[in-house]
C-alpha cells in the first residue's frame, strides 16, 4: 500500500521503503529456511511443509521484488 501511494514522495523515500521491506522479507525467509529441515524430518508434517514451501516462495519473490524497486525505483512521468 505504501508503494501504491508513494507517487508524491521523493525517490529516496521509495528506495528506503524498498530496502526496509527487502530486509523484513529476507528475515522472514531466513526464519522459514531454519524451520524447513525440522519439518522435512517429521513424517506427519505434509500439510505444514506444503504451507511452509508456499511461505518460502512468497518471501523469495518479495525479496526480489523489493530489491528491484530499490535498484530501479518507479518514477512519475
Amino acid at each position: 500500500m505504501k508503494l501504491f501511494f508513494a507517487r508524491p514522495v521523493d525517490t529516496a523515500s521509495v528506495v528506503a521503503l524498498a530496502r526496509a521491506n527487502a530486509v523484513d522479507h529476507a528475515d522472514r525467509l531466513t526464519a522459514y529456511e531454519r524451520i524447513l529441515p525440522e519439518l522435512e524430518r517429521e513424517p506427519d508434517a505434509a500439510f505444514a511443509l506444503a504451507t511452509l514451501r508456499l511461505g518460502l516462495r512468497h518471501e523469495q519473490i518479495a525479496v526480489e521484488f523489493w530489491q528491484d524497486i530499490a535498484q530501479n525505483p518507479p518514477r512519475a512521468r
